[in-house]
């Protein structure tokens, strides 16, 4: 069983890899969500795996949020600014490891 420490050092792992696939491969673009302000959204899609990543412009906070689903199912979600993470959830399994080997995978080590 993990402490919250190693929790979140988990997540930060996890999230680092995740947001690498995502600047490589996806076109980020900005949407004007209902409550206001702007967004910068980053998604790519592979297999299994969904990946996500939303940044907000307008929030003086610099909200940040990423989500990982793995067959549908929400595997890893973190939200932080720039004091540390808002909210968190993270489900251990063995989408871990294919999202580690997603990163070496040529077409999503490097945008085509």
């Amino acid at each position: 069983m993990m402490n919250s420490a190693q929790c979140s050092e988990r997540i930060k792992s996890l999230a680092k890899v995740a947001i690498a696939i995502l600047r490589r491969n996806a076109a980020g673009f900005i949407i004007n969500p209902p409550g206001g302000g702007r967004a910068r959204v980053y998604d790519v899609q592979h297999n299994e795996m969904r990946l996500s990543l939303r940044r907000t412009i307008d929030d003086p906070e610099h909200t940040t949020q990423i989500e990982i689903r793995f067959d549908g199912d929400r595997v890893l979600f973190a939200e932080w600014t720039d004091d540390g993470f808002v909210k968190r959830s993270y489900t251990p399994g063995q989408w871990e490891g294919m999202l580690r080997r997603y990163e070496r995978i040529p077409a999503l080590a490097r945008r085509q």
